[in-house]
């Protein structure tokens, strides 16, 4: 009987590699919060509202003039006076979001990142004038470790890690007004990027694959970053907070949220 022998391809198979962190493109399932579609309301005596189906925390609102949306350009958040956040204490009006009620099923472990998009300021002409965003582990407590990014009356920039209520590792710079203060937070190895852009947002989620054209403030010191106390962070329990932290007023149009993941270019 004949034997049959199947022919032998000569094709050469070949097994794509795996796509490169280098490489590949940061994308995430974002939740944004739209402020500039809220009817226009008074906050300044309220402790939580309900903003796009999230719980937004109201903090210190007897401290402001005005702090609520204005029924078209967001959530305006006005001082009634000179107002701080020294040290040991927090009296500026805020507006706060858990990050794991802005990003759906957040686990320890994640990759994040946030956006917080600011209108034109108001009331922002001096060296005291100062409004900023930040992560952190209370909203309610100065002590309470975190990293910020502020934006003052005379163009300075500076990204502070608060260590129990003390700015250490400032790093300041000059720009005209903030419009975007970005964070990726690697909650793995408690690694803290901070980037921010002068440019108009038009409302989306920040593109990351495009954040090359931001200002990394803390990309030549890592001491910066919140790599040094990370022990102290928890993203399913931090928090997202952002306001006017001096004598001035800003509005709030938009805050991002989502889980990065690297996808093949």
């Amino acid at each position: 009987m004949a034997t049959i022998v199947a022919p032998v391809s000569t094709a050469t198979v070949v097994t794509p590699p795996p796509a490169s962190p280098g490489t590949a493109s940061l994308t995430w399932g974002t939740t944004t919060l739209n402020f500039t579609d809220e009817d226009s309301a008074d906050w300044t005596s309220e402790s939580t509202v309900t903003v796009d189906s999230v719980t937004v925390h109201v903090i210190n609102g007897g401290n402001a003039s005005t702090l609520g949306p204005d029924g078209s350009t967001g959530a305006v958040d006005r001082t009634n006076g000179v107002q701080a956040w020294p040290a040991g204490s927090r009296a500026a009006p805020l507006l706060s979001v858990q990050l794991s009620d802005l990003i759906a099923d957040l686990a320890a472990g994640d990759k994040v990142g946030v956006c917080v998009d600011f209108a034109t300021p108001v009331d922002h002409s001096t060296a005291q004038d100062a409004y900023m965003a930040m992560i952190e582990a209370d909203p309610t407590d100065a002590a309470a470790k975190g990293v910020r990014l502020r934006y003052m009356g005379n163009n300075a920039v500076d990204c502070q890690a608060l260590n129990g209520g003390v700015a250490s590792n400032t790093s300041t710079t000059e720009a005209s007004d903030i419009r975007r203060m970005a964070f990726l937070v690697d909650d793995q190895t408690g690694y803290t990027s901070v980037y921010f852009t002068t440019s108009a947002t038009d409302g989306n989620a920040p593109d990351f694959s495009d954040l090359s054209a931001w200002t990394r403030l803390d990309g030549a010191d890592q001491s910066r970053e919140r790599v040094t106390n990370a022990a102290d962070y928890d993203i399913t329990t931090d928090y997202v907070t952002a306001g006017c932290a001096s004598d001035c007023g800003i509005t709030i149009t938009h805050i991002h949220g989502g889980r990065l993941t690297a996808a093949a270019s």
